[in-house]
């Protein structure tokens, strides 16, 4: 349906397009129809993760002769004032653990180009026609391959297991190995980290000539008392780049439009993680479901 347009956004990110992709909605709620963003709610996992994130960019940076500065710079200003304090109890464990098990003198020593640059660019494609995408890439390698840092399970009571696909993983100090799927595409093995990469990699080489994009991920999954570290270093294929790409083309053209699709209330869009939308107050199709009977909502997976 066509909906007015009260602020267009500049660009589209990876994660813009995630919310795009679960709820057309939620996207025009919080970017199009103020002048006023809504951000996300922060949770206590995102909250470790930006924790871990800090400690891990600042000490590759003072490695590598950058100033990011003082993580706690970076924390209080990335990090929810409520959360602040558990948060970095955990996350500075973590990283601790990190250092110990050497997987950040392993990843120094794969040479770090740069670390943190925010830009945006228009990516263009074969037939002319280009989309502003915006990204904050954790840091790249001296082979210009995007990695990021992911921090799983925090916070949670069934917890996370590493990825599959891993070339490494580090638990009490012992290298389980390579996984039996090493080797396969990212897309294969994560499709919200292949977008996200892949994406990372257009910014700043370009998306023409089509090849395959190397990737690497540097993860931390936490189940209960135990923590695991595996690195990831693998590549996002061409057909799934093509149809990335063909999915931020599609979603450009609406925005600009104003061609958005109504909501569809349920636990996975409206609840996830288990903390409510941040518009879910202004969305007409959620207010409808939070009128009905206790019978009905059952019905759309509310209990």
């Amino acid at each position: 349906m066509k909906l007015p347009i009260l602020k267009i956004p500049e660009y589209l990110s990876p994660s813009s397009m995630g919310e795009w992709n679960t709820c057309q909605m939620k996207f025009y709620l919080k970017r199009m129809a103020s002048n006023l963003y809504i951000p996300n709610l922060q949770s206590y996992p995102a909250a470790v993760g930006s924790v871990f994130d800090a400690y891990v960019k600042c000490a590759l940076a003072r490695e590598i002769g950058h100033d990011l500065g003082e993580p706690s710079k970076i924390i209080e200003k990335n990090v929810d004032a409520s959360l602040r304090d558990r948060a970095v109890e955990e996350g500075s464990r973590l990283f601790s653990q990190y250092k110990t098990h050497g997987c950040f003198k392993r990843l120094l020593a794969r040479g770090i180009m740069f670390i943190e640059l925010d830009k945006t660019a228009f990516i263009e494609d074969d037939t002319g026609s280009s989309v502003p995408i915006r990204g904050l890439p954790d840091m790249f390698e001296k082979d210009g391959r995007p990695v990021e840092v992911k921090v799983s399970g925090a916070g949670s009571k069934s917890g996370q297991s590493p990825c599959q696909g891993y070339m490494s993983c580090y638990h009490n100090g012992v290298n389980k190995g390579a996984h039996s799927k090493f080797g396969e595409p990212l897309e294969l093995l994560n499709e919200d980290w292949a977008k996200q990469l892949v994406t990372y990699n257009w910014i700043y080489a370009g998306l023409l000539p089509w090849r395959n994009v190397d990737v690497a991920i540097e993860q931390v999954a936490i189940r209960g008392t135990t923590v695991a570290f595996a690195t990831i270093r693998t590549f996002v294929g061409i057909p799934f780049q093509e149809r990335v790409y063909a999915d931020y083309k599609k979603a450009w053209q609406a925005v600009q439009e104003g061609d958005i699709q109504e909501a569809q209330p349920s636990p996975d869009r409206c609840n996830k993680w288990g903390t409510l939308c941040e518009v879910s107050t202004m969305c007409t199709k959620y207010n409808e479901l939070q009128a009905m009977s206790p019978e009905l909502r059952e019905l759309r997976g509310y209990r």
